[in-house]
């Protein structure tokens, strides 16, 4: 492989990687600046260099062959620690990043920490834009492909080997209730509160036993079956619901605190392994030594979670 990168010329490895990430010649176009018949010209140049088919023409674009899989394995890793070690030599400027940030958030953390986050980046980089959607199934791929920056969800994640997980702080968690709800008391059992009927916020993730993790946990552990009445990945929603009824909702407190006029918290006496939850962030292996990555990593590690007042 040392030799492949001293005889090639780097542009056509950086052409391959971009069009085995997005299987496409126009999208891997677009991302370089150039035009899809000078990725087609680059790739055929690498193709005589390694002496073997890269892709197979497909109707929604290309598939890489085994030659392709192994070479992404190899050269990628190689060609984001090369640009990693010319971006540190230059210092890495907070005030002088540009371009946009891509964050995932779990649909629990997104209303309360994407300002806080915002805001912070925007002090030290205000050059740089930021878009914060809801963590999905979709956002380890979309880390992959490099369209999802840093990803942060409950620690409940199955990773690939591709990506990183990096613990964060805790999150305490409590049942939502409107604000006159008929409980008053500050804590209640799990099954006086469900009782009521309970609302959960859609995580977004189809996996078995992480979708409603809290409802599988109160099965396992209380040997309570819960059926909820009401779902949704959208935190107005949820929060409409429960002002019209007398559900409850499992969320973190910082989400409550968002709705002070509206929402009261009631703590578990039970499950007191959930009432406090781990949180992960997650990144591509290739952007562990990225200052960018190094930076923001440090900026969200310093803000989360929120203090509770």
């Amino acid at each position: 492989m040392s030799e492949l990168l001293s005889n090639v010329d780097l542009n056509l490895l950086k052409a391959f990687v971009v069009v085995y990430q997005e299987r496409n010649l126009k999208r891997a176009a677009e991302r370089l600046y150039v035009t899809a018949p000078a990725i087609s010209i680059k790739l055929n140049k690498l193709r005589h260099e390694v002496g073997g088919t890269l892709f197979i023409k497909v109707p929604t674009g290309f598939e890489p062959t085994a030659l392709a899989d192994n070479l992404y394995k190899k050269v990628e890793p190689l060609l984001n620690q090369l640009h990693s070690e010319i971006v540190s030599l230059k210092g890495f400027e907070p005030a002088e990043l540009t371009g946009r940030v891509n964050i995932d958030l779990s649909q629990h953390f997104i209303g309360w920490f994407a300002p806080k986050l915002f805001q912070q980046v925007q002090n030290l980089a205000p050059k740089t834009t930021m878009t914060f959607n809801g963590f999905s199934d979709g956002t380890l791929e979309k880390l992959q492909t490099g369209d999802v920056d840093i990803g942060i969800e409950y620690a409940r994640v199955n990773t690939p080997q591709d990506i990183l997980e990096v613990p964060l702080e805790r999150i305490p968690l409590a049942m939502a209730v409107r604000k006159d709800h008929p409980i008053t008391k500050p804590t209640a059992h799990i099954e006086e509160m469900v009782e009521h009927g309970i609302a959960m916020i859609e995580l977004n993730i189809q996996e078995a036993g992480k979708r409603w993790y809290f409802v599988n946990e109160v099965k396992k552990n209380l040997g309570i079956t819960l059926n909820p009445q009401f779902a949704s990945s959208s935190i107005e929603a949820v929060v409409g619901a429960l002002c019209a009824s007398n559900m409850v909702c499992p969320v973190s407190k910082h989400l409550i605190k968002l709705y002070p006029d509206k929402l009261k918290s009631i703590d578990f006496v039970e499950l007191l392994d959930i009432a406090s939850y781990p949180v992960s962030l997650y990144v591509h292996r290739r952007n562990r030594h990225s200052p960018k990555h190094q930076w923001l990593i440090e900026q969200i590690k310093k803000s989360f979670p929120n203090p509770i007042n």
